[in-house]
């Protein structure tokens, strides 16, 4: 048994679902974001000095793909305030723009979800008959390409989960949900908002799947008196949505490619865990794939198969739990088999070993000592 002092604590850093501002304005940004993160870690480590010397790890999810790094980076350029900063761990995350919607449009045509005759539209006239090497971030603008793209992402509508395709999706009831909000949950309004694709969202019209959430209850809870006054929520606050529009549509967008900052992390000394649920076509495994390749680093092993990583190693008849690869810098790159978007979650004991076996450097094959 681990003592008290010895044990990992984990910090949380999320949004409440309770997001107003006094002056009306909401406007926000990567750099915000990133500044605000950093600064509400300054404020713990004032109030819990102690910790400041123990080993720091910082992790997160999807967008986190962008959140992560550029906190990533003020942090490694704080030895004062972070002395250990030794790792960080992604999941499914948006490490590339371009890379994105590059290899989403692929994943629906060889998961038989697009038509040969749409997909092969695409390719001859706006791809020069290679998809796979196609900007279609910056294709969004162009008038002739625009509608093939529309039919093409629209097929990942409901009843399709395009966060776990071989997952159930369930929808709200026509209730209290924020229904917009959860619209803007869907692919095409996760990650095209920034300036000088900002126009994006007024000039072209797509239709937006619904994202596969239900929140009926949550949104009774959380909007209960009784639950507010406990959690200290104001009266004058709005109601808890689980997303927010008007933030939404005020976020502003500052980075499409995270290649500087994974760079400088990495050059810092800071191990860099990668990991993707190979299932989900929101933030897929093959954009990260390709994102690593492009930083041109040396492989570590083989170069040729990815080598398979197991749940429970030590067992004879150890199941595959994904496929994983390794860079120079201290880069890992693993996938995560049959996991959607959301790894713990859909795997939880698959990544309490990945977790587990990243922080302590061990072999991710290895059980979690019991």
């Amino acid at each position: 048994m681990r003592s008290p002092e010895t044990a990992p604590l984990l910090l949380w850093l999320n949004g409440v679902g309770f997001s107003y501002a006094l002056d009306g304005n909401v406007t926000i940004d990567d750099f915000a974001v990133a500044e605000q993160n950093y600064q509400a870690l300054l404020d713990f480590l004032s109030r819990f000095p102690e910790l400041a010397a123990r080993d720091f790890y910082i992790t997160g999810e999807s967008y986190a793909g962008v959140y992560l790094p550029t906190l990533g980076v003020k942090i490694v350029n704080d030895k004062t305030n972070f002395p250990n900063f030794k790792g960080m761990a992604i999941g499914n995350g948006v490490l590339s723009f371009t890379l994105n919607y590059q290899t989403m449009v692929p994943l629906y045509y060889y998961h038989g979800i697009v038509r040969d005759e749409l997909y092969q539209r695409l390719s001859s006239t706006c791809c020069n008959g290679n998809i796979e090497t196609c900007d279609i971030l910056g294709l969004f603008n162009n008038l002739t390409c625009k509608p093939i793209i529309s039919e093409l992402y629209d097929a990942a509508n409901p009843p399709l989960n395009s966060y776990n395709l071989y997952e159930t999706c369930y929808l709200s009831d026509n209730g209290p949900t924020n229904k917009l909000s959860v619209i803007k949950r869907g692919i095409f309004h996760d990650f095209h908002r920034d300036k000088p694709k900002r126009n994006i969202k007024k000039n072209v019209q797509f239709d937006t799947p619904t994202g596969c959430i239900q929140v009926n209850n949550t949104y009774i809870y959380m909007n209960r008196q009784d639950v507010r006054k406990a959690l200290n929520i104001p009266a004058s606050l709005p109601i808890w949505t689980d997303c927010n529009d008007e933030v939404t549509n005020n976020y502003v967008f500052r980075y499409y490619n995270m290649t500087k900052q994974i760079e400088a992390i990495s050059a810092a000394g800071v191990r860099i865990l990668t990991y993707f649920g190979d299932v989900d076509t929101v933030c897929n495994d093959v954009m990260g794939a390709k994102f690593l390749t492009s930083l041109n680093k040396t492989i570590i092993g083989p170069e040729v198969v990815n080598q398979p990583w197991t749940y429970n190693g030590a067992a004879k008849y150890a199941d595959v739990a994904g496929f994983q690869l390794k860079y120079d810098g201290g880069i890992d790159y693993l996938t995560v088999r049959g996991s959607g978007h959301f790894v713990p979650k859909d795997r939880p004991r698959e990544a309490l070993q990945m977790i587990y076996n990243f922080v302590n450097q061990r072999d991710y094959s290895m059980p979690v000592p019991q």
